[in-house]
């Protein structure tokens, strides 16, 4: 079979609303006094070094000190990857979700040594308010997705393509669903989630 390409689109859910998030990441608010009980240091870059003193656990930092971070209430943070560097550092990586929803590109990494948390680094997006209820359905989503993107025959419209996909029991067809989840929108130099759904199109002709 042909090499495989895929094209992930957003559609962007025309009924939502906006979420202003600060310019300033809450770390380097020089008012945070929460960042100032767990960190000896803040840089202008974001890096967050730890109190090594206090002997922070990596699991708990976005548990216990989560406003530290600019986090509300319907904010988690999810634990998505570890590992482990040839200097015995373990690497975590935690992801965001609002209200159980991904947020597209959103990850903090907590670095740890001999199973004390030193540093942390990564992104958020803060402030989020967002309505997580979407206002088109996934099926007329992936029309407005289709309009944009033309093929004279889409994967799950092609018999072999399709029986062969039928041995994955998680998903048995090409046709898309579309993945619920909130992405950043920059407007004015402000930062906004948006709700969308997130689709993969597989075009056979042309491939």
């Amino acid at each position: 079979m042909k090499k495989k390409y895929i094209i992930f689109i957003g559609i962007i859910i025309y009924s939502f609303y906006y979420c202003n998030a600060q310019v300033l990441p809450t770390i380097l608010d020089k008012n945070n006094q929460k960042i100032k009980e767990i960190a000896s240091t803040v840089d202008e870059a974001g890096w967050v070094y730890l109190k090594k003193e206090k002997k922070f656990k990596a699991d708990i930092i976005f548990l216990t000190y989560k406003e530290a971070f600019g986090l509300g209430k319907n904010d988690e943070m999810k634990l998505v990857k570890k590992m482990t560097d040839d200097i015995k550092m373990n690497h975590y990586t935690f992801q965001q979700y609002y209200k159980g929803l991904l947020v597209e590109h959103f990850t903090y990494r907590i670095h740890e040594k001999d199973d004390i948390a030193e540093i942390a680094n990564g992104e958020l997006l803060e402030n989020l308010n967002l309505n997580t209820i979407p206002s088109l359905n996934s099926e007329k989503a992936l029309e407005i997705a289709l309009s944009y993107f033309k093929s004279e025959r889409w994967a799950w419209e092609d018999k072999d393509w399709e029986n062969e996909k039928k041995r994955d029991k998680e998903n048995p067809t090409w046709k898309p669903k579309g993945e619920l989840m909130i992405i950043d929108h920059l407007v004015g130099g402000v930062r906004n989630g948006v709700l969308v759904y997130k689709f993969e199109l597989r075009s056979i002709k042309p491939n």
